[in-house]
């Protein structure tokens, strides 16, 4: 298995897991500048396309020039996919099929979702606009379901909605207002849609049938709600925080459809990731002396073992406050489950201050691996 992470340095690295060290992928391409010092491109944030064979990372030259580049994973090939100027990237990923991506772009006066056609002119195409937005693929790669708030641009009021990747255009609007969760879910197989909507009392989790059009509910407390469907089985987990503390989650339900049962796990939790073939979850939680963060995997709801304790880099702890819309870009998750990549400082690694990549084996059979000096790793197959 293959990591790729973003080094201290702001360029990309490969590591094979049992493999050598790691491998520089990308170099920073200096440009002179009138009156100043050249200025090189870094990089960040990388993602791997479904086969592994791709990285998809953001670049930055300077503090205005922005680009979106694609990086074979061997570091044989770098090309520039889109110049943005000035306007800043934020978030990008792959669509299911590898054909396209979807970038979320800072612009003057509204954050806007934009697609590019890998196999075309490559143009962003500006599909939907507003703050906070956020969106998932389906599993076949032609359809986006997209939560926005109101465009400054238009005046919309938001919501959630589907998005025709091909087209461009509105198919189906699920909800006409904006509700307290961030990204939709799809799941697996593409037949269930997991969405929220603003009720009377609290938040409606909604699970939409997207052939039928059947809609199965929740109701929940009034608060914030995230979700994360199972990459192989009809199962959801989806987190409940209060509103005076919408980053911390109190509770996590696992929804198993299949057996029409709800599991609760009643600890405080900021992030969860599903094992890839296992019915495991794997919850990102606060030390108990909050000085550290802690992975625990839940083999059952009522048994939490812990895996690791590390101080997180700023990258690990922004993409654990938006995990659901981070899950299938830039899980924590090795693709056979057998480990999870962090970044920061093990709390029993003494060797070093500076922030380490490591491979932290899920279950007690082999040691963490220091892989290198960096902020952000991502699996690539």
């Amino acid at each position: 298995m293959r990591l790729v992470y973003t080094g201290t340095d702001g360029a990309l690295y490969g590591w094979q897991r049992g493999g050598s060290a790691a491998t520089r992928l990308t170099w920073a391409w200096e440009e002179p500048v009138a009156g100043r010092a050249p200025e090189g491109l870094c990089y960040g944030w990388p993602t791997a396309s479904g086969d592994g064979h791709r990285i998809l990372t953001l670049a930055r030259r300077g503090r205005d020039q922005h680009f979106v580049y694609l990086v074979d994973a061997g570091g044989v090939v770098a090309e520039e996919v889109v110049a943005l100027g000035d306007a800043a990237p934020i978030y990008a990923n792959w669509s299911p099929d590898g054909a396209r991506i979807a970038i979320l772009v800072q612009r003057s006066d509204t954050l806007a979702l934009e697609i590019v056609d890998l196999d075309g002119a490559r143009v962003p195409r500006p599909v939907a606009h507003g703050a906070p937005l956020f969106w998932s693929w389906a599993p076949d790669g032609r359809r986006l379901a997209v939560h926005c708030g109101q465009s400054a641009r238009d005046m919309s009021v938001g919501g959630t909605f589907l998005i025709d990747a091909e087209r461009g255009g509105v198919d189906e609007v699920l909800s006409g207002v904006p509700a307290l969760y961030r990204a939709p879910a799809w799941s697996a197989d593409g037949r269930w849609l997991a969405f929220a909507r603003v009720a009377e009392r609290g938040t409606r989790l909604v699970m939409l049938d997207v052939a039928s059009g059947e809609r199965c509910t929740r109701e929940l407390d009034r608060g914030p709600v995230a979700f994360v469907w199972h990459p192989r089985l009809p199962m959801l987990a989806y987190a409940v925080a209060p509103l005076d503390a919408p980053h911390v989650y109190h509770r996590v339900v696992l929804l198993d459809l299949a057996a029409d049962r709800e599991q609760v796990i009643t600890r405080s939790t900021l992030a969860c990731a599903w094992h890839p073939r296992d019915p495991v979850l794997f919850r990102l939680a606060i030390d108990e002396r909050r000085e550290a963060l802690s992975w625990e995997r839940h083999d059952t709801p009522d048994a939490a073992v812990p895996i690791t304790r590390f101080v997180p880099t700023r990258e690990i702890v922004f993409a654990a406050s938006f995990f659901d819309q981070y899950a299938a870009s830039h899980g924590p998750v090795a693709p056979d489950g057998s480990a999870l990549a962090v970044a920061g400082r093990l709390v029993d690694d003494a060797e070093t201050k500076d922030p380490r990549v490591y491979v932290v084996p899920t279950r007690a059979t082999e040691t963490a691996v220091a892989v290198g000096a960096g902020v952000y790793p991502v699996w690539a197959a």
